[in-house]
């Protein structure tokens, strides 16, 4: 059972499965639709995928992080820093 268990652990970390459960429960619960199921039901099919990852330079840790997380799942990285300066220079 012991093989059984590493392959269940696997394939819920491989998928994401906590994080998905996750992010769904907590729209469901701030979006409080009528009929939750058919809520969840049109989420999973219309799961938007994210293409852009921010990021922050603050620690050099964190940014080489968020630069192979871009790299790893083919999102475009932006410096946070910059927009909110580009944001604060443009008004």
């Amino acid at each position: 059972t012991s093989a059984l268990m590493d392959a269940n652990t696997k394939y819920v970390e491989t998928h994401k499965i906590f994080q998905l459960l996750e992010g769904l429960l907590g729209r469901l619960v701030v979006e409080k639709p009528d009929d939750p199921v058919d809520f969840l039901i049109s989420a999973l099919q219309s799961e938007v995928k994210p293409h852009v990852l921010l990021s922050s330079t603050d620690s050099e840790v964190l940014a080489a992080q968020a630069e192979a997380l871009a790299r790893a799942h083919d999102l475009v990285l932006v410096d946070g820093d910059l927009v909110i300066a580009n944001i604060g220079s443009s008004g």
